[in-house]
């Protein structure tokens, strides 16, 4: 990642010591989380572009957990399908109406 000149507005000590008001480079994680807990700041442009890009890169990193999950959890879900499938098919049993149901997508379509 690429590194982000911040100003420090308020001191922050660790490892390393850094002064209100004096400018600092940063990694684009670190300064993000530096702007937005209130302890830095930048230019709007700069910080316009780094929340975008940060909120692109949760918002890929949550798209791709949720992928995960559902090949993790393949099996449970196939499962649970089954079964609710099965109590669709009671209820459609017990209400009577299984050729109004069951009718395919493309039937549907020509009672128009």
């Amino acid at each position: 990642m690429n590194q982000i000149k911040i100003t420090m507005i308020q001191h922050l000590s660790g490892a390393e010591s850094y002064e209100t008001g004096k400018t600092y480079s940063f990694s684009e994680n670190e300064a993000y989380r530096l702007i937005k807990a209130g302890i830095a700041t930048c230019s709007e442009k700069v910080k316009k572009n780094l929340f975008a890009k940060i909120e692109e890169l949760k918002q890929i990193k949550e798209e791709e957990e949720k992928a995960l999950a559902v090949i993790l959890h393949k099996q449970e879900l196939l499962a649970e399908r089954t079964k609710l499938q099965l109590r669709v098919d009671e209820i459609t049993d017990a209400l009577g109406d299984a050729s109004d149901y069951y009718k395919s997508y493309s039937d549907l379509g020509e009672e128009k």
